[in-house]
C-alpha cells in the first residue's frame, strides 16, 4: 500500500460528511495499476468507498447524499428543472453517485470521476457551461480520464465525443496516424498497456511503444 495512505495515519479523520474506516487498494479500469481507496462512514449513516486522492482535496465530501440534497434544493429555484442543460447537469450527478455494480459506477466512480466543488451547484455549472448549441450537442470531458470541471468540458455532438474515446483517438507515431487498435498491432504493445501508459501515466508516445 502507499505509504501516502494508511489506516494507522487516516482511520477517524474527517472530510465533509466522512468519516475515515479504514484504508483499501482498488484496481483501475483497463488498467495493472491500483490506487488508494477510504471506506467511509457518512454522516447521513451509509457507507461508501472513496478514492483517496478525491477525498483529501475536497473533491468527494459525502456518499452522494449531499449532491442529492443540492440537486432537490436547487431544482424549484432555477426554473431550468426541465430544460435540456439541467438535465445534462443532473446526469452528470448521477454518473458520479452511481451505486456499485451499475454500469455507471464501473465507467465513472470506479475509475475515479469526480465533480468539482464548483459544480454541485447548478447555477454555477450554467454559468460556465450556459445553454447547449442545439439539440444535438451534449455535455463531453475532454479528457476521459479527467473530472468534470470548466477547463475539462464542452458541449460536443456524439461525432466530436466518439472521435474523443480512446480507441478511436487520432495518435502520430513516427508520422504515421494511428488509433489505439492499429498502434497495439503495430507495435505489438497490448492495447489496455498502451491505453494505460498514454491516458493514465501520460506516458510520450515514444517511449509507451517500448516492450
Amino acid at each position: 500500500m502507499h505509504t501516502k495512505y494508511t489506516t494507522l495515519a487516516y482511520a477517524g479523520k474527517k472530510f465533509g460528511r466522512l468519516t475515515i474506516i479504514e484504508v483499501v487498494r482498488f484496481q483501475r479500469q483497463n488498467s495493472r495499476s491500483t490506487r488508494a481507496a477510504f471506506v467511509c462512514a457518512c454522516d447521513c449513516g451509509a457507507t461508501c468507498t472513496v478514492d483517496a486522492n478525491h477525498l483529501v482535496v475536497g473533491h468527494t465530501t459525502s456518499c452522494g447524499c449531499r449532491d442529492i440534497e443540492v440537486v432537490k434544493q436547487r431544482s424549484v429555484t432555477h426554473g431550468k428543472s426541465r430544460t435540456k442543460v439541467y438535465k445534462a447537469w443532473q446526469h452528470m450527478v448521477e454518473r458520479v453517485n452511481a451505486k456499485p455494480g451499475t454500469r455507471d459506477h464501473a465507467n465513472y466512480v470506479a475509475r475515479g470521476i469526480a465533480i468539482c466543488e464548483r459544480w454541485l451547484i447548478f447555477e454555477n455549472f450554467y454559468a460556465d457551461m450556459g445553454e447547449p448549441p442545439t439539440i444535438n450537442h451534449s455535455l463531453d470531458r475532454i479528457d476521459n480520464d479527467g473530472i468534470y470541471e470548466p477547463s475539462n468540458c464542452r458541449w460536443a455532438t456524439k461525432k466530436t465525443q466518439s472521435g474523443n474515446r480512446r480507441n478511436v483517438m487520432e495518435l502520430i507515431y513516427q508520422g504515421t496516424k494511428y488509433n489505439l487498435i492499429e498502434l497495439s498491432r503495430a507495435t505489438g504493445i497490448p492495447r489496455n498497456t498502451l491505453r494505460n501508459r498514454l491516458f493514465v501515466q501520460r506516458i510520450p508516445i515514444d517511449d509507451a511503444v517500448k516492450p
